[in-house]
């Protein structure tokens, strides 16, 4: 035998309830319903009904107004006063008259959580892939350029050298991919000028 109190004796539709006190919302618990202030609130308030769910035989969910912690059991929250209708069981329980959103309570902070803010993050500063007239060469570069090529750059070479500096460029280390390329236009530079039909 359970300690469970036995359901109230006298009933009223659950149409009825949601024709005078509005249409409920599902209560999404995130802690236990003592813990929570608001939650306490809008129970004595009395626009909290718990629904009690038939597990086993021909039996029918039912609705009793306030909070029962039983397991299985769900709250709903109306927009207005249950009080005419407390110590009566709610019958006919219809899911469909039941709002789709959900009512939340309980954050554990009694206030709403700010979002952290966001670090801005620094400016992308432009890089120059193809060298202009004013370009500063640095000694080791200049020597690369000024060394005449044996030979020049065949097609798999070249491709394969494009290929390297597009995956540079999608890993975004974009100083990498301007030095690839300027390698790469220094040897096709000086394999044209080398070049006779």
């Amino acid at each position: 035998m359970s300690d469970r109190a036995a359901p109230p004796s006298k009933s009223a539709r659950f149409t009825v309830v949601v024709a005078k006190c509005g249409q409920p919302a599902v209560h999404l618990t995130l802690m236990a319903p003592a813990q929570d202030p608001a939650l306490r609130k809008l129970e004595r308030d009395a626009r909290v009904m718990t629904v009690h769910r038939a597990h086993r035989g021909t039996g029918s969910d039912y609705g009793v107004v306030g909070i029962d912690s039983e397991p299985g059991s769900q709250l709903l929250i109306f927009p207005r006063s249950l009080r005419r209708f407390a110590g009566k069981r709610i019958v006919g329980i219809s899911y469909d008259q039941v709002a789709s959103n959900l009512y939340l309570t309980g954050q554990p902070s009694g206030r709403p959580r700010r979002k952290p803010a966001k670090r801005a993050a620094p400016p992308l500063e432009p890089v120059a892939l193809f060298p202009g007239p004013d370009r500063t060469v640095s000694p080791d570069q200049a020597a690369d350029e000024a060394r005449p090529s044996r030979e020049p750059p065949t097609l798999p070479e070249t491709l394969r050298d494009l290929r390297a500096i597009e995956r540079l460029l999608r890993k975004k280390r974009y100083a990498a991919a301007r030095d690839e390329t300027h390698r790469l236009v220094a040897a096709l530079a000086n394999a044209a000028r080398d070049w006779r039909p």
